[in-house]
């Protein structure tokens, strides 16, 4: 990965602290914003020893999806939308970090329903030391991960942000 822009971190290597870690999506619903949240189950974080973003990945729990209409939950569950009987989790893994004047911009593989797509976080790092947060926002296609549904039902644009809180790894 390109890693240009050292990190005001202490450690090299980071674990996602999943009790202070949330993903949050929104996506536009006949004109309507719907919000949802689902809590991460697991994520990494690595910087290279001139502090560019190496690696990051994580898990989240899709199946404890909450967008505060428990009747539009369940029709999420639906194989016909997430499928999450069969594929409760969603998974991203980067594959490229270009440094912008903010933080990185993290390319990487979303996988969702057993379908993967190429999404493009913009990452920003706030602390420094062993207090360190991170927050990474991307905008796609639910299209692109096989998520067909009237555009009546759901809108095609979805934009999820990850605020996950780092700890230091051993």
């Amino acid at each position: 990965m390109n890693k240009p822009v050292a990190a005001p971190v202490s450690a090299r290597r980071w674990a996602v602290d999943v009790e202070h870690s949330t993903a949050t999506f929104t996506v536009v619903k006949l004109g309507h914003t719907v919000t949802g949240t689902v809590p991460i189950r697991e994520g990494s974080v690595s910087f290279g020893q001139d502090g560019g973003l190496e690696l990051a990945k994580g898990v989240a729990e899709l199946s404890l999806i909450d967008t505060g209409n428990m009747r539009r939950d369940l029709d999420l569950r639906k194989p016909r939308f997430l499928d999450l009987d069969n594929h409760p989790v969603a998974a991203f893994v980067a594959s490229d970090a270009v440094a912008t004047a903010t933080g990185w911009r993290v390319a990487g593989h979303l996988t969702v329903r057993g379908s993967s797509a190429t999404v493009y976080f913009d990452v920003t790092l706030d602390g420094s030391g062993d207090e360190v947060s991170l927050c990474g926002t991307a905008v796609f296609d639910r299209r692109d991960l096989g998520i067909k549904a009237p555009r009546l039902l759901i809108g095609r644009t979805i934009t999820m942000t990850v605020r996950a809180r780092l700890v230091p790894v051993a």
